[in-house]
């Protein structure tokens, strides 16, 4: 985290406009930050963490919050990964769009030696998460909210 605090303090004395303050650093300033770090990141993917911390209306954030901002968006970002891997492995790879239906929910429980479950029981999971099939940001949103 001293590697987080450095990058902090060097950007904040950079693009604050009072000379000296690196405790503080403007919102604006944090896909930049972000990136530093390695992380992509989209301006709805930092209002998603601003929101969770109540700090979407403030204009500057200071490295304590920064710290919390960070250690957020990193679990939330490790978390959209490990989400993307399971929707790629229970998708259909034979659509165009590339959904997860009840087909291949079943493939993949047989392919992972689950003989128990039966097509039905896997239409009535699709059917739950919304309906026939399942696109990306649905299952995304549909895991998301189990999680928390």
């Amino acid at each position: 985290m001293e590697d987080s605090k450095a990058l902090f303090q060097l950007l904040a004395a950079q693009t604050n406009d009072e000379i000296g303050d690196v405790n503080s650093l403007q919102v604006i300033q944090l896909g930049i930050l972000l990136h530093m770090h390695g992380i992509m990141s989209t301006e709805d993917s930092i209002k998603e963490i601003l929101v969770k911390m109540e700090r979407e209306y403030c204009s500057k954030i200071t490295l304590m919050e920064f710290e919390l901002f960070f250690e957020m968006y990193r679990e939330t970002f490790h978390r959209v990964a490990e989400i993307s891997e399971a929707f790629y492995v229970l998708r259909d790879a034979d659509q165009p769009d590339a959904t997860i239906t009840s087909s291949s929910l079943m493939a993949a429980f047989l392919n992972n030696d689950v003989h128990d479950v039966s097509l039905e029981d896997c239409k009535r999971i699709i059917k739950l998460t919304g309906g026939q099939e399942l696109e990306f940001n649905a299952f995304k949103s549909f895991m998301v909210s189990q999680i928390e």
